[in-house]
């Protein structure tokens, strides 16, 4: 399968019943970003999703994933996983569970199979209203700021006040600029998109990068033509880090984090 070829929920045991649809406004997404499966994508699209090895929702290759490894439930207020007795257990961010809600970001481990969860719904509310706009004083090496994501709309606010995301072009088109990510998703591409890039080598839309806290930054290619690069190398999905360096097409980008 490749990188960038999704699959979607539906897998179940012979007279199973079919769990009920997500409701509406809701998406979320399982992307496997290390282990056998690197590059496998999930849509869920039902309130009960399986992982495991056999007759699951998201089959994977691991051996050292367990059958019917894990469960992931939707309910009315929270997504819930849960470990269903597997060999070598389930993990979130590190920690070893039997249940777990799941948030946007969140990190998956079954085995030696890691799995980035992304969750869309219709309102975050989580984020400050207002945003400090205007340059920065005693920058060396720019020669211009600015903010993009301004088209956006709830459902997708404004960065809270106090943090600061920016990419610094260090070359192609762009190099010398500043761009502040002013909200929570920013489409990056060659048309229509949040920050609009002067490059043939861009596609329309090529990547978008996510902010849901200091910590807690993705950038995800958008089965672009010529793929998304995170410190030279070609990524799917995956976190981001202050100083990490992106190349889209001709230009590369360091991104810098900072609160206050």
């Amino acid at each position: 399968m490749s990188e960038r070829d999704f699959t979607e929920t539906g897998a179940r045991k012979e007279g199973e019943k079919k769990p009920a649809d997500l409701p509406p406004g809701l998406k979320i997404f399982l992307e496997v970003t290390d282990g056998p499966d690197k590059g496998l994508k999930l849509e869920i699209t039902q309130t009960i999703t399986t992982l495991g090895r056999r007759q699951t929702d998201l089959k994977l290759s691991d051996p050292a994933v367990s059958g019917r490894h894990a469960t992931l439930e939707v309910h009315r207020e929270d997504i819930l996983l849960y470990d269903n007795k597997s060999t070598n257990g389930t993990f979130v961010n590190g920690d070893q569970i039997t249940t777990c809600p799941l948030k946007n970001l969140d990190e998956i481990q079954l085995g030696d199979t890691k799995i980035l969860v992304s969750v869309v719904k219709d309102k975050y509310g989580i984020y400050a209203e207002d945003f400090i706009s205007g340059g920065e004083e005693g920058v060396p090496g720019l020669v211009d700021e600015t903010r993009v994501g301004e088209r956006g709309s709830p459902p997708n606010p404004e960065l809270p006040a106090q943090l600061h995301v920016m990419l610094d072009a260090t070359s192609g088109p762009h190099q010398g600029q500043r761009f502040r990510l002013a909200r929570r998703n920013t489409l990056i591409g060659r048309r229509g998109a949040d920050l609009v890039l002067d490059d043939e080598q861009v596609s329309s839309r090529h990547a978008q990068i996510e902010v849901h806290s200091k910590d807690k930054i993705t950038i995800k290619d958008l089965a672009s033509k010529n793929g998304t690069r995170v410190n030279e190398r070609l990524v799917s999905a995956v976190k981001l880090r202050h100083g990490d360096l992106i190349t889209i097409g001709k230009s590369n980008f360091t991104l810098s984090v900072r609160t206050g």
